[in-house]
């Protein structure tokens, strides 16, 4: 996961411990915040409610740095709002990867097949290599 921070702030960050002592925020209820709360080295640590709100306080300067839980959120709202005062950064390096998955109910075995189907393709061509990466997150593709 990449973490958003305000525009113009290229700092190299790659741990969390590049942002002791600052206040940073993340999402009400995700397992970034949870960790973050046991990790204890941030001047405070502030809960929002939406992965938007969270990045908003970002462009905002109300905090350092945010913990977005959902990269692919993060990552759609930045490429859709290039005013919103924050960049992504990419030199991050996670301690955990929350992974995203498909899936159907067994009784659907026709729509199973045909997810499996797709994703096998994708995998297979490169396809899904190359989207993962165009968005930073090609660590997140499941193998």
């Amino acid at each position: 996961m990449r973490r958003p921070v305000k525009n113009g702030d290229a700092r190299p960050y790659r741990t969390y411990e590049d942002l002791r002592g600052e206040v940073v925020g993340a999402q009400r209820g995700t397992p970034s915040a949870v960790a973050l709360q046991k990790i204890g080295i941030f001047a405070a640590l502030k809960l929002y409610e939406s992965g938007a709100e969270l990045e908003q306080a970002v462009g905002d300067g109300t905090i350092r740095a945010g913990f977005d839980s959902s990269i692919y959120g993060a990552l759609a709202r930045e490429q859709q709002d290039k005013s919103a005062g924050w960049h992504v950064v990419a030199s991050y390096k996670p301690s955990w990867i929350v992974r995203t998955a498909l899936g159907a109910r067994k009784a659907d075995e026709a729509i199973l097949k045909k997810l499996d189907a797709s994703l096998a393709k994708l995998k297979a061509d490169g396809t899904a290599v190359e989207i993962f990466a165009r968005f930073g997150v090609a660590d997140a593709l499941a193998k």
